[in-house]
């Protein structure tokens, strides 16, 4: 989808368009009076803080949503921008009746940059696309989706799977179709999907402290790392990862990544459960060291790299004064670190 860019120096009300959907959809672009403007309290970002902060998406007044948008993460950064450059570098998208499509961030910082300097005139008014009274639910949700779910301003992770949740079950698109609408694929879809559901049904309503959906990253892991499908494909497995990571025993995606090799083993599945990663990992690694040691994985990769070398590369060895030296080097660590833990080499 292309977008239309700002120009400083464009005239006040200027018809273009926006693609969507392979649909050439006529925006006005026009300087619209801030009073003009309301921020939308359905914005799929905006719906999912205000879940987390109600427990449902509730009506929040216009006051409150500024000051709810001018508190999420990299809002502070976007108002120094606004500030400093006297403007916008892109135009917010308005529905017909002067709400906010698409730019209730910058929307919100206007807001309050009026109210701090009465005297500036550039806030007065706010560069807007209009759209048009006949755009769909779905063609807004496919703007804000490539907007910041495939395109370069993303929400956080969690956002963006809430935003193709809303795609799904409130505007009835199937995978396919959001993955094709914006430029994912199909089983990126899925997973975001899939992930969403464990952390609303299994994980958020349980979290006591904090924001939790910083744990969204960790519960995505679940159904991306390889040999952990057939697990994860059973419910009560699902539900007993969220009690996992509900409770800190695996908390980063890395440990999510290293559950197979515990999955494999019963001791350290059970001490998963009881102690966490760091004991579970630990039994894990009397048999297989390259599970919980970066030094040991790298040494088996280096071995296994020297028993394929090729000809060529042998070449360049016996020529090679740097080459050589790395070889001496490796060598001599391989001697001292032997040495150190007395084995014989």
């Amino acid at each position: 989808m292309e977008s239309p860019q700002v120009g400083k120096n464009e005239q006040k009300s200027t018809t273009q368009t926006v693609t969507i959907e392979n649909r050439s959809i006529p925006v006005t672009a026009e300087d619209i009076p801030l009073d003009d403007v309301k921020l939308d309290h359905d914005n799929p970002r905006i719906r999912e803080n205000l879940k987390k902060r109600n427990g449902k998406s509730g009506i929040a007044t216009q006051k409150d949503l500024q000051k709810m948008i001018l508190e999420l993460p990299g809002v502070s950064s976007l108002q120094r921008s606004i500030r400093d450059n006297k403007g916008l570098h892109e135009r917010i998208y308005v529905r017909d009746d002067g709400v906010v499509a698409e730019g209730n961030c910058r929307t919100a910082v206007y807001l309050w940059l009026r109210e701090t300097q009465k005297k500036e005139q550039c806030w007065k008014t706010i560069p807007a696309y209009r759209l048009p009274a006949n755009i769909t639910p779905r063609q807004i949700a496919v703007l804000q989706g490539h907007m910041h779910v495939a395109g370069k301003i993303t929400w956080r992770k969690h956002e963006q799977a809430g935003h193709l949740h809303y795609m799904h079950t409130k505007l009835a698109m199937q995978p396919m179709e959001i993955a094709t609408a914006m430029g994912m694929s199909q089983t990126e879809v899925e997973l975001l999907l899939k992930s969403y559901d464990v952390m609303n049904e299994l994980v958020l309503p349980r979290v006591k402290t904090g924001d939790g959906r910083e744990k969204f990253s960790t519960v995505l892991e679940l159904f991306k790392v390889g040999g952990m499908k057939e697990w994860s494909d059973k419910k009560a497995n699902v539900k007993q990862f969220a009690d996992l990571v509900v409770n800190g025993k695996v908390s980063r995606g890395q440990d999510v990544r290293a559950m197979p090799k515990i999955i494999a083993d019963p001791r350290a599945l059970e001490a998963l459960k009881k102690e966490g990663f760091s004991k579970a990992i630990s039994i894990v690694g009397k048999k297989d060291p390259t599970a919980d040691s970066q030094l040991f994985k790298k040494l088996k990769g280096t071995a296994k790299a020297l028993k394929t070398i090729r000809k060529p590369l042998i070449e360049r060895l016996r020529t090679g004064k740097e080459e050589q030296q790395i070889l001496k080097d490796l060598h001599s660590a391989l001697k001292d670190f032997a040495s150190a833990a007395n084995v014989s080499l």
